[in-house]
């Protein structure tokens, strides 16, 4: 395993554990502590896909790690907000309903990479939810930078109704397009649980290797798993 691949996966590796230390730093420091974590935790989100790519190192293994970095930081994320925020709760149902289609998807050999739709989710998501934790910490920001009064309260309400519209937009969309493929897919009949894959070295380097990532990225995964057995 080349030093390119070990450093790409070591820095969403960093990203997993400031995923987990998040009731740590919510207990410590409250919602400013958390803001702080998530702007930082954001605005480097796109840091270990940029290197993957600049240094050749992309595979799937990286995609899908990186992908649950991301869950699991929204998801803690979001758990700890719903104490607060009944509102939250809606969207963290409305993200594994999401997961769930984008799994569905991929065992049934279906096209499941993300859509614009979802990565434009992803953003309003990313900033309804780091404006929604200074605002719950908004007597700090007041306090440190002599910030104005404004209402809190519906900027929160704006914000996570904003949150909950894309999202179900985007879940709606995603099942709309797994339905229409599962329903056109006429080829492959078994998931990818049964497919009949279990070489393990051939595993490996489509987990792996980053010339096989580049190549198939952009296929269902039929193309390039299932066909083997057809």
């Amino acid at each position: 395993m080349n030093k390119r691949f070990l450093l790409v996966n070591l820095i969403t590796f960093l990203r997993v554990i400031g995923a987990v230390l998040l009731f740590p730093i919510y207990l410590r420091y409250g919602f400013f502590g958390l803001a702080i974590v998530a702007l930082i935790f954001y605005l480097t989100d796109s840091v270990d896909g940029f290197l993957a790519r600049t240094m050749h190192a992309s595979t799937f293994f990286g995609a899908v790690f990186d992908a649950i970095s991301d869950k699991l930081f929204n998801v803690i994320l979001l758990i700890i907000l719903i104490s607060v925020n009944p509102f939250m709760a809606i969207i963290l149902f409305l993200e594994f309903s999401i997961l769930g289609i984008a799994f569905h998807s991929t065992i049934k050999g279906n096209e499941s990479k993300t859509s614009i739709l979802g990565k434009v989710k992803m953003i309003v998501l990313s900033i309804s939810v780091i404006v929604i934790l200074f605002m719950y910490s908004y007597d700090t920001l007041i306090k440190l930078y002599n910030f104005p009064i404004i209402n809190t309260e519906i900027v929160i309400y704006v914000l996570s109704i904003v949150a909950i519209i894309f999202e179900t937009i985007t879940f709606l969309d995603y099942l709309r397009i797994d339905i229409n493929n599962t329903k056109n897919n006429k080829i492959v009949k078994d998931t990818v649980f049964n497919s009949g894959l279990k070489n393990r070295n051939e595993l490996r380097y489509m987990l792996f290797n980053h010339e096989f990532y580049e190549k198939n990225k952009n296929n269902a995964i039929d193309e390039f798993v299932l066909k083997k057995n057809k």
